[in-house]
């Protein structure tokens, strides 16, 4: 193999890369990820969120090395050249497979399956395209499917690998955490010391929290650190109102223009801004899509008029809410969308609903950690009062929101009434404004 060589990232720095990475990295599949953004619509509220998809990819080889350099320093682990070939070139490519605003269209509105979830775009990106064929070359197609896959277990039945590229605290975490926050210029980080406690155990990846036996508070304040930087991230990024309105906008378009026959496979080849250009040229004369694009690109972002919190409901209300408007089932979305629409007289595309699913569960929580001679359990299992504290939190993030165009602001107490008359609940959103509920969730304008 020949030297490696070195690409300049905002973050990390210097980061090296061998030839076939490379030669993935110059792949029309990986340079198109450089055209779809890492957080979707949040640009809309943080200008500075334009980083994408494709350097988080770098940043992801390159902190999955870091992990494997660790593992092999730290433990007696010993890892055929092929298999961190096949790391490294797995944790490149983890995104490889993403469409335009993928997590809006996939997980917020639930209009098509996850990208992890396609085994069309395996196909399409991997299997028969030229990442497939430089994959083959160096004999370590399938490795790397499999580690991309859900079926991540090696020959041996281990997991590790693969739960070093996606899993709880993972290369994937570790890079989007330091990148998401430097570029919606949020003041936080984690410390390198991280990786000093990746071990593994019984074939799993996990963080060694002790030493000789005996329990390491300052491992534990690292791990805590890490869940917090999550929770402030998703608290005040990845959920929030504005951030949430502008991808239902955005969604409901493209679900209008599935509807007026949309080839999805056409997204496997587009930016965000193509998909963004076709939704207002080939699809602009349709008065739906006209609406919710124009106001998008000029940010005249729907506005909330109803909110249900987790405080107001409980769990089995929660789930049963989640079903019916974020599962979609039976399209009882779109009806009440329309109910709501048709009783306030204003265009159908005027009312969306965004619904959450029923459980909001900090995952990082369920980590594997070791904290004395015993087998290593989940963090949260163990019961400690910050960690509780930090999915009790997380869990209150949980809003169902009717988002209504801003033209009709001056109707919006009717149309609120209005939507607690069909949704059978009260609006929490005056005490939102008031300030009374301000403790469950960061709310800005």
């Amino acid at each position: 193999m020949s030297d490696l060589k070195h690409i300049r990232d905002a973050i990390h720095g210097d980061l090296e890369f061998s030839d076939l990475e490379l030669q993935l990295m110059d792949t029309a599949a990986m340079q198109r990820l450089r055209g779809i953004r890492q957080l979707g619509a949040s640009y809309l509220v943080y200008p500075a969120a334009q980083h994408t998809r494709f350097e988080h990819s770098l940043g992801t080889c390159m902190m999955a090395k870091k992990i494997l350099h660790a593992l092999e320093t730290q433990t007696r682990l010993k890892v055929t050249k092929d298999e961190q070939k096949a790391i490294a070139a797995a944790a490149l490519l983890h995104d490889v497979t993403h469409i335009p605003f993928g997590h809006t269209l996939e997980d917020e509105r639930r209009i098509f399956p996850r990208h992890d979830k396609d085994p069309k775009r395996v196909e399409f990106f991997i299997h028969h395209s030229p990442i497939g064929k430089l994959l083959q070359r160096h004999k370590i197609l399938h490795r790397v499917v499999a580690l991309l896959s859900e079926k991540q277990a090696a020959p041996d039945g281990s997991t590790w690998a693969g739960q070093v590229i996606s899993h709880t605290i993972c290369a994937d975490l570790l890079d989007y955490l330091r990148r998401d926050a430097r570029f919606c210029g949020l003041n936080i980080d984690y410390d390198d010391r991280i990786f000093r406690y990746f071990t593994i155990e019984d074939g799993r990846l996990v963080l060694n929290l002790q030493k000789n036996g005996l329990f390491r508070h300052d491992a534990f304040s690292e791990v805590i650190h890490l869940l917090r930087i999550r929770y402030f991230l998703t608290e005040r990024v990845y959920y929030h109102h504005a951030k949430i309105a502008a991808g239902a906008m955005l969604s409901r378009a493209v679900e209008r223009a599935v509807e007026l026959g949309f080839d999805t496979e056409r997204l496997f080849s587009m930016s965000d801004e193509a998909l963004l250009y076709v939704l207002q040229t080939e699809f602009g004369k349709d008065m739906a899509i006209h609406r919710l694009i124009s106001h998008y690109m000029s940010r005249s972002l729907y506005k909330r008029c109803f909110v249900l919190t987790e405080h107001t409901l409980s769990e089995a209300e929660r789930l049963k809410i989640s079903q019916t408007y974020h599962d979609n089932v039976r399209n009882h979305r779109g009806v009440m969308e329309r109910r709501i629409a048709r009783e306030a007289k204003i265009p159908p595309e005027a009312v969306i609903i965004y619904a959450p699913p029923p459980k909001m569960n900090l995952k990082e929580a369920d980590v594997l950690v070791k904290v004395d001679r015993r087998p290593a359990r989940p963090l949260g299992d163990y019961r400690n009062h910050e960690v509780m504290s930090l999915q009790e939190k997380y869990g209150k993030l949980w809003k169902l929101y009717v988002f209504v165009d801003s033209e009709f602001a001056q109707r919006y107490a009717v149309i609120g009434a209005i939507c607690e008359k069909h949704l059978q609940y009260t609006n929490d959103l005056p005490l939102i404004q008031k300030g009374q509920l301000s403790l469950f969730a960061t709310e800005e304008n």
